[in-house]
Order: C-alpha cells, then sequence, then structure tokens
C-alpha cells in the first residue's frame, strides 16, 4: 500500500493521451484568442465561468459532462445560456469540445493563472483534467 492509499488520498492519473489531446486544445485555443484580443482575457472569462457557473451550479456541471445527454442538447444548452454572455470565442470553444465529447474535460481550464502562461502563451496541458476529476470526485461524494 502507497503512502497516499493509506491516507486515504488516491492521485488521479492522467494518461499521456489525454495531455496530449489536452495540450492540442489549449494550444488552438489560445492561439485564436491571441488572433481575436488575448489569451489573458480569455483565461479570466474561463475562470469566471468555472467559479460563477460550473462550481455554482453543479448539476449543471454534470449534465454538460454526461454522455447520456445528448450533444444535440448540449449544444442547444450552451447557445441558451452563454449566447450574448460569454465571448463568441469561448462559445464557439465550448461548441467545438461538445461537438467531439470532450465537454466533460473543460472544467478547470480556466483555473490557470497568468502565470501559466509560458514565453509562446500555451495554458497548462492537464488544467482541464484535473479540474474534471476534482469535480466528479465531489459529486460521486453527495448523497
Amino acid at each position: 500500500m502507497t503512502d497516499a492509499s493509506a491516507a486515504g488520498s488516491v492521485e488521479p492519473r492522467v494518461s499521456d493521451e489525454t495531455t496530449e489531446l489536452a495540450r492540442r486544445y489549449a494550444e488552438a485555443l489560445i492561439g485564436a484568442a491571441e488572433k481575436e484580443g488575448g489569451a489573458l482575457s480569455l483565461l479570466d472569462e474561463l475562470a469566471e465561468i468555472e467559479k460563477d457557473v460550473l462550481k455554482a451550479f453543479p448539476r449543471f456541471a454534470d449534465l454538460l459532462a454526461s454522455a447520456r445527454v445528448s450533444t444535440a442538447h448540449k449544444d442547444e444548452v450552451l447557445t441558451k445560456v452563454f449566447a450574448n454572455r460569454a465571448s463568441d470565442l469561448v462559445l464557439r470553444f465550448l461548441r467545438v469540445l461538445n461537438r467531439h465529447e470532450r465537454l466533460g474535460n473543460a472544467g478547470g481550464c480556466g483555473t490557470r493563472g497568468a502565470g501559466d502562461l509560458g514565453p509562446s502563451q500555451q495554458a497548462h496541458p492537464g488544467a482541464r483534467s484535473r479540474g474534471r476529476l476534482a469535480r466528479r470526485k465531489s459529486v460521486a461524494n453527495t448523497p
């Protein structure tokens, strides 16, 4: 038994494939943000969505992450909730994640600070995965 399991804490492991996929999405998003006005404002907006929407309304986050809800329905929900509230870039990004059935990976994508942007303005590659896993763990522990 490892020290982590003995203490009752298990660190989630993210596969290399998941990390690489997250890196590709992050690079594409940051690149698009730089063309449209800046990566820092994008990260601020994603952090705001994480805090004010996904964490404040965990059932909404669960709906977006659920494999039982069709991508078409999630697309309608995203459009109704975020149109005229989020930037066009963020809404397009969320819809792309949805179309590729990666919306459940979006949690935590805005929690990286400006210090995580390197010289090439790349976001931290595993940010979304850790947020999703942490949210899933907290939901699993609720009665």
